[in-house]
């Protein structure tokens, strides 16, 4: 099995993203790599890591804001509401007989 490694330019291109985000994510941990010389040499596992925990965040994000949405639509109870004002309408003109 070979082992593939990434150089910053490259996983940017992966990541779709700038090489500054690729060395902020590096500098803060989130994305494992190490200095080779002058280079940085990202896994690709530790790429795909970094993926499938953002997967993983921005849909428990989403999740709990559906969960938020439904939690307090069921809360609203018709008591609550203003009533309904409707618009009276003219009585149809009746033939005269």
């Amino acid at each position: 099995m070979a082992f593939i490694t990434y150089s910053v330019e490259e996983a940017a291109e992966v990541l779709k993203t700038h090489r500054t985000t690729v060395l902020d994510l590096i500098d803060s941990g989130e994305l494992g790599a190490a200095k080779v010389g002058k280079s940085w040499c990202i896994p690709e596992d530790e790429v795909r890591a970094l993926v499938q925990r953002r997967i993983e965040e921005q849909l428990a994000d989403r999740r709990a804001a559906r969960e938020r949405t439904i939690t307090a639509a069921s809360t609203i109870s018709p008591k609550t509401l203003p009533p309904l004002k409707r618009a009276r309408r003219e009585p149809p003109a009746l033939p005269d007989l």
